[in-house]
């Protein structure tokens, strides 16, 4: 860089727009969070602060979610609570925003409840409709527009689903796990340690740790 360069005034303009951002991104991402999870905390059944919160949550029966240390709920998540077992959030758990969990349809019957474990990732506009339990390891990758369904419709002698009666038998994921975009889990699916699911399958079963899965419906490759 010569000293011409040096002394150029859009470069020092350059530089001070660019801090700026930088404390933009730090106030959006950090700061604010932080102050509504503080401000919220007591709303909930436990927590351990930081707790970061995004703008725009509808959070019901927050005195039914246990929150770790450092967790992040991005903007505009919805989360219906209510549950048997509640929600439990690991150390360092991230929700990205516009998610959408539900734990029940009625109060008259609730599902059984969530957990996440530490350091586990969800991304973008998740769907987890907790009938069952559904159960998310440590350490996992969730890709955006993830739907899980801990929940199926009963069926009658003659294979007609009932519109009323449902069957809940939950959902399990393994610690280490690393789900696509767009991946589609259905009831009664557990996944060992390790799995990966490619973007768009549809898991309809279980796998062993270490299968890799891909497909509509999913399949080992």
């Amino acid at each position: 860089m010569t000293s011409r360069d040096k002394t150029d005034p859009r470069s020092s303009t350059t530089g001070v727009a660019r801090k700026r951002q930088l404390v933009g991104w730090y106030l959006r991402k950090g700061l604010r969070p932080a102050i509504r999870g503080v401000l919220n905390s007591w709303r909930l059944g436990s927590v351990r602060l930081p707790f970061f919160l995004g703008r725009g949550t509808d959070i019901s029966y927050w005195n039914k979610i246990q929150v770790g240390r450092l967790c992040f709920v991005g903007n505009n998540f919805t989360i219906l609570a209510l549950s048997k077992n509640g929600i439990r959030l690991g150390d360092r758990v991230t929700l990205r925003e516009n998610g959408w969990i539900q734990c029940s349809s009625h109060p008259s019957n609730p599902g059984d409840g969530l957990s996440i474990g530490s350091h586990t990732y969800v991304g973008p506009s998740v769907i987890l409709g907790v009938g069952g339990p559904i159960e998310i390891g440590a350490r996992c990758q969730i890709g955006a527009r993830v739907t899980m369904v801990a929940e199926n419709h009963a069926r009658d002698a003659h294979g007609t689903a009932d519109d009323k009666d449902v069957v809940r038998r939950g959902i399990k994921i393994g610690d280490k796990c690393w789900l696509g975009h767009g991946v589609t889990i259905l009831d009664g699916v557990e996944l060992g340690v390790g799995c990966v699911v490619g973007a768009g399958s549809v898991v309809t079963k279980s796998y062993p740790a270490g299968s890799t899965i891909v497909g509509v419906p999913g399949r080992l490759i």
